[in-house]
């Protein structure tokens, strides 16, 4: 694959932002999975989603690389990954505590607890081996995917047929 191509998949399908993608597509392509959340109520939905699993990651992140905590903002290295994967896991649990509370569907906190504990799944596993953040973040997305078709009953689509 051309290094280009492949540098521009793994920006756009960076961990920090599968959640938004997801929450996104939950929240306007996939009519009936949460109850009809109000246009105001899905942009504040999106704006929790990406602020606590992108912004605030991406800015602890780029702290601890700027002073001097990290040796790179890539985590290539497996010692390098606890601390930003420990502030990623806190800050996506204040969302899920967020999206748990009236007026959101509880699906949407469910969902967010599950990425948090993907997020600390991937903590635990890389105090000893290096485990790829990037497919932890999309088994999550398509697992999330998976259980929002089954509450909408249309099995055909979890399976991808029409």
């Amino acid at each position: 694959m051309n290094k280009s191509l492949a540098t521009a998949l793994s920006l756009a399908f960076h961990p920090l932002l599968v959640p938004s993608y997801l929450f996104y597509v939950v929240c306007y392509q996939l009519p009936g999975v949460v109850a009809q959340p109000t246009v105001a109520d899905r942009w504040i939905v999106l704006a929790v989603v990406f602020g606590f699993t992108f912004l605030l990651p991406a800015l602890g992140t780029g702290a601890l690389y700027w002073f001097g905590r990290l040796d790179s903002l890539l985590l290539r290295e497996r010692a390098q990954r606890p601390l930003p994967l420990l502030l990623a896991a806190i800050s996506f649990a204040g969302a899920a505590f967020l999206l748990h509370q009236p007026p959101f569907s509880p699906l949407l906190g469910r969902m967010m607890l599950g990425m948090t504990l993907a997020v600390l799944l991937t903590l635990f596993i890389s105090l000893r081996w290096k485990i790829s953040a990037h497919g932890v973040g999309v088994g999550a997305l398509l697992g999330c995917f998976y259980y929002c078709t089954l509450q909408m009953r249309r099995a055909w689509l979890a399976f991808g047929g029409y």
